[in-house]
């Protein structure tokens, strides 16, 4: 079970959450790489978004970790780079 956020912490992530869920919904995709960026904001997979779009994986990483001026594109790729923060660490 999670941990219990103090209010005013809740109120902040509830609030950062709907901007999140808004951005997806309005989110056009009207180029393959805006596909690729809503599709991974929908399944957080890029196994699943390179299947459903028929490309290779690389491609998807690639585009990912481009950096935009897209607010959607941004927030997915903070996301990817802190879950892949992991398999990118020097030794």
């Amino acid at each position: 079970m999670r941990k219990l956020l103090p209010l005013p912490k809740a109120k902040e992530e509830l609030k950062r959450l709907q901007e999140y869920i808004e951005l997806v919904e309005t989110y056009e995709a009207y180029t393959l790489d805006r596909k690729i960026i809503k599709e991974y904001a929908l399944t957080n997979s890029i196994l699943k978004v390179s299947q459903s779009l028929n490309i290779e994986k690389d491609y998807v990483r690639t585009v990912l970790k481009r950096r935009t001026s897209d607010p959607l594109h941004k927030m997915i790729r903070t996301g990817y780079m802190t879950k892949t923060k992991h398999n990118r660490r020097k030794y």
